[in-house]
């Protein structure tokens, strides 16, 4: 064989692999710039997710501020209304005691 017909092959599979790499690169290289610019929209949408979930927290919070204060002054309601049954309690008591005498 001559020397001549190796290297024509050679040299078209040497181009052949070349042109492969560098689509590849080229190929990696826009992957690479698509995956950033997907990481920063899903950063920005997390960012909004995270300030919204937090304007909600701050809600809950407040509610629970008030649902609370709501429940201490029934309590405190419901302890008043014991002592004035009581007392109406005594006083019908007496009125009774009273009543008997006359």
């Amino acid at each position: 064989m001559d020397m001549a017909t190796l290297i024509a092959p050679l040299i078209s599979g040497a181009t052949a692999i070349i042109v492969c790499v560098v689509n590849n690169i080229s190929t990696m290289k826009r992957y690479d710039q698509e995956q950033d610019k997907k990481i920063l929209e899903l950063t920005a949408s997390v960012q909004k997710s995270v300030a919204v979930i937090g304007c909600k927290i701050d809600e809950l919070d407040r509610k629970q501020a008030i649902h609370n204060g709501v429940v201490e002054r029934v309590y405190k309601l419901e302890e008043r209304q014991s002592v004035q049954e009581e007392r109406i309690k005594v006083a019908s008591s007496k009125i009774a005691d009273l009543e008997t005498k006359i």
